[in-house]
């Protein structure tokens, strides 16, 4: 597997913030002054540069979205807000844009949660005075993660190692019985698009130096041994049901949303005469559609105040039912953010 170690000179380098990408804001305000197509090319630019942080990755991308709405570029819009939305599902749209831009992006929402979500799992084991760490990354359906970044913060030296993505696995290894670090998920171009940790590893004092990993035939997932078995918890089965109750619900809030913007888009595009007029409604099927509108919008705000109450419910009861045994680290990309479950050694 391809490494690349860098010297502690030059740490600072990747650890600092990112370099400013001024073509990030010259595309924001090409977007104000409804200059599209000048938009779309710059925002093109500012995703080309090098070394984007995680911030200016996700800007890029909802201006992006929204760009592509506003020209009724239904197909990339809706995959900008496929991007963002899968590497942060807690983004919430500002309700100010029209409805060629909300449904590309109820759209996306929707394919998001029918999908499995993006999976990082976090390893470290210790054979011979060696200890190897790994990125796992499982259900990247959108091909988003590259390689990793593991920077060292505690050891023999700092430094940053870089691991591109191979199988589904990036890997380092270092000699040192204690160890510091943190992960850049790194995506197209060196862009940052995940950042995990920090974390730490320690071989216990008197310890063998070997710790023994086992896997299991077929499976993938790489863990230390535990010394005693996990013991099951009823309320994890509880914690799932709540949690895909919550999503059921959230899921039919999006049809609901969906609805009542092509509702709203009836009356909005409607056809005007010179005068202003409408033309292609009458009057009564004007306000018929603007209450169906907005009793679908109603019962959209419900259903997702409702899921978003019996997900986090789920979630809350799945931590508390966590087995007594340790497990690895594993990082999921869910809503609200990276879901950290497990322990290290």
């Amino acid at each position: 597997m391809r490494v690349l170690a860098v010297t502690a000179a030059v740490v600072a380098f990747w650890v600092a913030a990112a370099a400013p990408n001024p073509k990030i804001g010259e595309g924001r305000k090409l977007l104000e002054d409804l200059e599209l197509e000048k938009a779309a090319r710059t925002l093109a630019a500012a995703e080309s540069q090098a070394g984007n942080d995680r911030a200016q990755v996700l800007e890029i991308l909802e201006l992006q979205a929204v760009v592509y709405g506003t020209m009724n570029k239904e197909a990339k819009a809706r995959d900008a807000f496929r991007e963002l939305l899968t590497l942060n599902p807690g983004f919430k749209l500002p309700p100010e844009h029209p409805p060629r831009v909300r449904t590309p992006f109820y759209e996306a929402k929707e394919w998001v949660a029918q999908n499995e979500p993006l999976k990082l799992e976090q390893t470290a084991t210790t054979e011979a005075g060696v200890t190897t760490l790994t990125l796992s990354v499982k259900k990247d359906l959108l091909r988003l993660v590259k390689k990793a970044r593991f920077v060292l913060t505690d050891g023999p030296a700092p430094q940053v190692r870089e691991a591109a993505l191979e199988a589904g696995l990036a890997k380092t290894t270092v000699e040192a019985p204690k160890l510091g670090w943190t992960i850049q998920v790194l995506g197209a171009r060196d862009a940052i698009v995940i950042e995990l940790g920090p974390f730490t590893h320690e071989v216990p004092t008197g310890a063998p130096v070997s710790v023994e990993q086992t896997r299991a035939e077929g499976n993938e997932g790489v863990s230390t041994a535990a010394s005693a078995p996990a013991s099951p918890s009823p309320l994890r089965p509880v914690g799932y049901a709540l949690f895909g109750a919550g999503v059921v619900a959230a899921g039919v809030g999006v049809v609901f949303g969906v609805l009542a913007n092509g509702a709203r888009a009836r009356v909005t595009g409607a056809t005007q005469d010179g005068q202003g007029l409408i033309t292609s409604l009458t009057q009564r099927q004007a306000q018929t559609l603007e209450q169906q509108a907005r009793s679908q919008a109603v019962l959209a705000n419900v259903l997702f105040g409702v899921g978003g109450a019996l997900a986090a419910a789920g979630v809350v009861l799945f931590f508390v039912g966590a087995p007594t045994s340790e497990a690895p680290v594993s990082l999921t990309i869910a809503p609200g953010g990276v879901v950290v479950t497990g322990a290290f050694p």
